[in-house]
């Protein structure tokens, strides 16, 4: 998990360590959230980081970035500036959007 908190801190333009331990909680959700989506056994972390390791990272990156947004505002104003977030903001940044699941297998369907 080194190599992908280092390629993390470069993705992000990160220098120092003081966010080591939020980057790496982005990317054990991201692990998590990956694991759910396969939705198989066979898949453990130590595979999804070494054949997924991109979208572990796209996914630590959505995570990071989404601590820096203000929840439940729509719109901000100070002085002549003006910013207004997307309603996209719903999503869980962890969330399997269309863009990944075209890179992961697809989910595994456990019959009974």
């Amino acid at each position: 998990m080194d190599s992908l908190l280092e390629d993390l801190k470069i993705n992000l333009d990160i220098k120092n360590n003081d966010s080591d331990k939020l980057l790496i909680n982005c990317i054990s959700s991201s692990i998590k959230s990956i694991r759910r989506y396969i939705n198989n056994s066979n898949y453990n972390d130590e595979i999804i980081i070494s054949d997924y390791d991109d979208i572990v990272l796209e996914l630590a990156k959505r995570g990071y970035e989404n601590t820096k947004v203000k929840r439940g505002v729509k719109q901000m104003s100070q002085g002549q500036r003006s910013i207004t977030y997307s309603d996209t903001l719903d999503l869980s940044p962890y969330t399997i959007t269309s863009d990944l699941k075209s890179l992961l297998p697809g989910p595994f369907i456990k019959t009974m």
